[in-house]
């Protein structure tokens, strides 16, 4: 990048505080074990077509709120990413679903008031799958009259064909949570799907265990179908 990051801000999506270059081969895989990434600008870990291998990672924006100077995302990759023992505490979308195969173990993620901590598109993508395992969600503080930009998953653009495979995870909204992508007045949902054609599965693997409280289960048109075997919500 020539100079910040609102420089050439198409190319800064292949970039951030950790990325491959352009001439890195697909298919290989990257490994990140025990580092704390601190106010990273655009992605903190972040590869288009290379797998990474994250373990005891700590992601964190120390700066003030609201950081609307900085996009500030967690972590992008490419197919079979895995992401273990980590804490994501952006200002930004956490973990960008785009990639087939994501494995997300136990995880803590603090979801601020911009982002979501499961993006699944900000553009057409194609069909993924993808594991969710020993995950925590926490809900960081919302001013007074405030409301969160996105939810627990979120696909804020184009279109989308996502399952997600839960074996765990645990998320508590208050009630009183609003979100900005819905009708003025609908509580705050667990799912916002933008496109008309977009579809999220959520599947809860037997004996999983899905303990989310949101006011609201989604908004927007695209269609959410989650399936329980013995998981409950």
């Amino acid at each position: 990048l020539a100079g910040d990051d609102r420089v050439h801000d198409c190319e800064k999506w292949f970039y951030g505080a950790i990325s491959p270059t352009d001439g890195a081969p697909s298919g290989i895989v990257f490994h990140v074990r025990n580092l704390t990434i601190e106010n990273a600008r655009t992605y903190a870990i972040t590869a288009h077509r290379q797998a990474w291998n994250i373990d005891g990672v700590n992601i964190i924006n120390t700066r003030p709120a609201p950081d609307w100077h900085s996009n500030s995302d967690g972590i992008g990759g490419g197919p079979g990413t895995v992401i273990r023992n980590t804490h994501i505490d952006t200002w930004d979308d956490s973990i960008k679903l785009y990639k087939d195969g994501f494995l997300v173990e136990d995880v803590t993620i603090v979801h601020n008031r911009n982002g979501s901590p499961f993006q699944l598109g900000w553009s057409d993508k194609p069909r993924t799958t993808h594991t969710l395992r020993n995950v925590v969600v926490k809900p960081a503080a919302v001013p007074d009259g405030q409301k969160f930009n996105l939810p627990l998953f979120a696909n804020s653009r184009g279109n989308v064909d996502a399952t997600v495979k839960v074996l765990n995870l645990k998320a508590a909204y208050p009630e009183s949570s609003q979100l900005n992508k819905c009708e003025d007045g609908q509580a705050m949902p667990m799912v916002y799907l933008a496109g008309e054609n977009s579809s999220l599965k959520i599947d809860l693997k037997t004996d999983s265990d899905l303990k989310v409280s949101t006011p609201a289960l989604s908004c927007g048109p695209g269609k959410l179908d989650v399936r329980a075997g013995k998981g409950k919500r």
